[in-house]
């Protein structure tokens, strides 16, 4: 997994045509060949070297307290041999319930607000034990440090009660992707949520995560425009030294 980005279908669909596009444009320019009597010029391959990775837009759902609701956020990180990859992503999500509650003495019924912001930093370790040009399967385990801010409003808006929270959330899962392009896959995640760690009982954000949406991957995207450019520079130099006269 390269970059996640998650939309909805109508927009996965479009955003799929269009890179599809892009890559048909482009990948002739990244990654043309040399003349033939220019193999002295060959580009060494950068697969064994760590392979930067960017994730802007990295969107999960998720139930917090038995309600479905969408987390935020985005990562970064490095990608070793290709199969271990090293992220650190930041991540935030919130949620609004009203309920309603009936008053013991007059019998009226009063509807409370509960509202829940979290966020929290991520380091996560994916293991990809299943990798072809094709498929790439993998096993992430995350942790994390977050915090949060559970507010009770009553129907006036005046706030009742607030209680501050800081947690460790603990997520297993896996993941997997179906390779399109080199550029561009689709992908597929779930796992479980844990937070064995809490200043509160207040914290009970135990559930599952899903994820699902396309794939760019930004890692091989920097290295074939690497590529391109020191190839550029390589036929430009072999054209400059073409045109020097002879001695």
């Amino acid at each position: 997994m390269s970059y996640s980005l998650l939309f909805r279908p109508k927009q996965g669909c479009c955003l799929l045509l269009l890179v599809q596009w892009l890559v048909g444009e482009t990948q002739s320019m990244a990654l043309g060949k040399f003349p033939a009597d220019s193999g002295q010029y060959a580009v060494t391959s950068r697969w064994q070297r760590p392979q930067f990775n960017v994730y802007p837009l990295d969107y999960r759902s998720t139930f917090l307290r038995q309600s479905p609701v969408l987390a935020l956020g985005g990562a970064a990180g490095f990608k070793f041999q290709g199969r271990h990859l090293v992220t650190l992503g930041y991540y935030w999500l919130s949620q609004q319930k009203n309920r309603e509650i009936t008053n013991q003495t007059s019998g009226l019924q009063h509807t409370l607000t509960d509202g829940v912001k979290l966020s929290y930093l991520n380091l996560a370790y994916t293991w990809s034990f299943i990798r072809s040009k094709h498929w790439e399967v993998g096993l992430p385990v995350e942790v994390g440090y977050g915090f949060s801010r559970e507010a009770i409003d009553n129907e006036a808006g005046r706030t009742l009660h607030t209680y501050n929270t800081h947690f460790l959330p603990l997520q297993l899962g896996i993941t997997g992707d179906w390779k399109l392009t080199r550029w561009a896959g689709l992908n597929v995640a779930v796992g479980y949520r844990m937070i064995p760690v809490k200043t509160s009982d207040r914290a009970d954000f135990n559930g599952v995560y899903y994820n699902y949406g396309i794939n760019l991957y930004t890692g091989n995207m920097l290295d074939d425009y690497r590529s391109w450019r020191k190839r550029k520079r390589i036929l430009a130099d072999s054209a400059h030294l073409t045109t020097l006269p002879t001695p």
